[in-house]
């Protein structure tokens, strides 16, 4: 399923390639968006993800505040196969660089904003249990 792109919108995503301006992205065919959620300022969001590394399936969870995380549609198929490294990490892109967009183009000044992060919690569902509050 192809989302399309909204410029005022958050994306948990997977390959998107930006071309000649922020607003202009080209979707490359085998990468897909998993989840999409309107940025809402002061409110607390909840991420998870069930990784299937037989099975090469991807599970987004979400909700926001202190409510319990639900499901967002079925797992979909992502090549996570290779079963390497796991890292998590925000990445702000840079506006009308070219080529490595973290190193070039240029980001607007005089802009007050941030990211918390509250916790990462990792565990093992491979018996079917997915913690969906704590």
């Amino acid at each position: 399923m192809l989302l399309p792109y909204d410029p005022y919108t958050d994306l948990l995503f997977r390959g998107i390639k930006p071309l000649s301006t922020i607003h202009v992205f080209h979707l490359l065919p085998r990468f897909v968006i998993l989840f999409k959620a309107k940025f809402t300022e002061g409110v607390f969001r909840n991420f998870a993800l069930t990784l299937d590394f037989g099975k090469n399936l991807t599970q987004v969870y979400y909700s926001q505040g202190n409510a319990p995380l639900v499901a967002q549609g079925q797992p979909i198929e992502n090549d996570i196969s290779g079963q390497g490294q796991f890292h998590f990490g925000v990445l702000k892109k840079s506006i009308n660089g070219t080529g490595d967009l973290t190193k070039s183009g240029f980001h607007e000044s005089g802009i007050n904003e941030g990211i918390v992060f509250g916790s990462i919690f990792e565990e093992d569902s491979v018996d079917g249990c997915v913690t969906l509050s704590l």
